[in-house]
């Protein structure tokens, strides 16, 4: 009997702020799964952040947390990139 192992590619990315993903996007390609983490998206810019990503993926998103005097932006977030040939929706 023969296993069918099949490969799957993760990266796990601390991005500071998902514009520098754009730098990465032939890179993030390479991998099955992503997982992006201190994007600093915000719930209102959530749903317009997704549709920018590739849309070679099923993103989920948990929105970053806008607290009082840190940086003057929000902090944490998290960005989770299913393939779309692995995901069943």
């Amino acid at each position: 009997m023969k296993s069918s192992k099949q490969e799957i590619k993760i990266i796990l990315w601390n991005i500071a702020g998902i514009k520098n993903a754009k730098y990465a996007d032939n890179f993030l390609e390479l991998a099955d799964i992503i997982i992006l983490q201190e994007t600093w998206v915000t719930k209102e810019a959530q749903n317009k952040t997704i549709k920018s990503l590739n849309n070679k993926y099923h993103w989920w998103c948990k929105a970053a947390v806008k607290r009082k005097n840190i940086r003057g932006r929000a902090s944490g977030g998290q960005f989770l990139g299913i393939r779309n040939s692995m995901s069943k929706n």
